[in-house]
């Protein structure tokens, strides 16, 4: 890791002395420039501690510093990644005002995830008040960039009538334009695809429902590490959704994911350890998960962690504490 940072800190020096020496023929411009190249090695370093891509050990912490960075230097890609992470609580504290902040930033320079992904804060209204206007505004924006996750948004908006009056048609374009997307990156070997294209053939979106092949994929999404994936599978094990009903598992997919931040198997594993499903009843490490999920804004979660403390089961009984996570509860978070 030393040996990385030397170099890569010998790579940034390296970048600004030819900044520096062709700053004189090119004057301002030539230095923006430079800075662009510097943002964006800052962006790369992050990207890999984010992924844990180029033999560079996985660290959330990292990461943001890295974006931080870029994202000081106007980079809006890196703008648009600090939203996400204050928005999953990935090297920093939940902040959905924040989070809106760092997207509005993109968004400005165009960024379409940027826009898809602030369009999602109005519809749910994180961090910001609750306007499906403005979100079907920002989801049309983003679509017409070309972004697939956006035009899967607007294929439910309009299945639904969510903010737009019902449409079938619009819906099954928006859908078959998303998924034609999706599945033609499965097919490059895209991982995180992988799960978009098993939600469109779980639920029959865009392409003909087929829930055997979505489950197909979601295990080999899940195989590859994918924690979004293997949440899924972990709920479809659970349920015993045309598979044979597996708790234990349903429980081996939870903690995987949930070791991986997600916040939906985090609070699905502390509700197996609170209930002692699948694993013996342990109320410590159900509070643990259940703080782990609180700490994405999950309300539920926080309600739970106010009652184990309140009741001191698992934790002390902690008055004090407790008033503290109900008070976050209601206040969204």
């Amino acid at each position: 890791m030393r040996e990385l940072t030397l170099l890569f800190s010998a790579l940034s020096l390296m970048a600004l002395v030819a900044c520096s020496e062709t700053s004189s023929e090119w004057g301002n411009q030539r230095v923006r420039c430079c800075g662009d190249k510097y943002s964006n090695a800052l962006y790369k370093r992050g990207e890999n501690f984010r992924t844990g891509a180029a033999d560079t050990k996985q660290d959330f912490a990292m990461a943001f510093k890295f974006y931080q960075q870029a994202a000081d230097r106007g980079l809006g890609k890196a703008q648009y990644r600090l939203g996400q992470a204050y928005s999953r609580g990935e090297g920093t504290d939940v902040d959905f005002v924040k989070a809106v902040e760092m997207y509005r930033l993109a968004v400005a320079q165009g960024h379409a995830g940027a826009q898809n992904a602030l369009a999602g804060s109005y519809a749910k209204g994180l961090g910001v008040e609750k306007d499906m206007a403005r979100a079907i505004e920002l989801y049309h924006l983003s679509a017409a960039s070309g972004n697939a996750f956006a035009r899967y948004k607007l294929g439910r908006a309009y299945a639904e009538g969510n903010g737009v009056e019902k449409n079938p048609e619009k819906s099954r374009e928006y859908y078959t334009a998303a998924c034609n997307w999706f599945t033609k990156k499965t097919a490059e070997g895209a991982t995180w695809a992988m799960y978009n294209t098993a939600q469109c053939y779980r639920h029959g979106n865009g392409v003909a429902q087929d829930v055997p092949k979505a489950i197909e994929i979601f295990q080999s999404a899940a195989d590859e590490g994918d924690p979004a994936s293997q949440y899924e599978l972990g709920k479809i094990y659970i349920k015993g959704e045309l598979v044979e009903r597996d708790v234990a598992k349903a429980f081996n997919l939870y903690s995987a994911s949930a070791e991986r931040n997600n916040q939906g198997a985090q609070y699905a594993l502390a509700q197996m350890y609170a209930k002692g499903v699948g694993v013996e009843q342990d109320s410590a490490r159900a509070v643990e998960w259940y703080r782990k999920a609180a700490g994405h804004g999950i309300t539920w979660a926080q309600l739970a962690v106010a009652r184990y403390y309140r009741r001191g089961d698992g934790v002390p009984v902690d008055a004090a504490e407790s008033v503290a996570w109900y008070r976050k509860a209601a206040d969204g978070g």
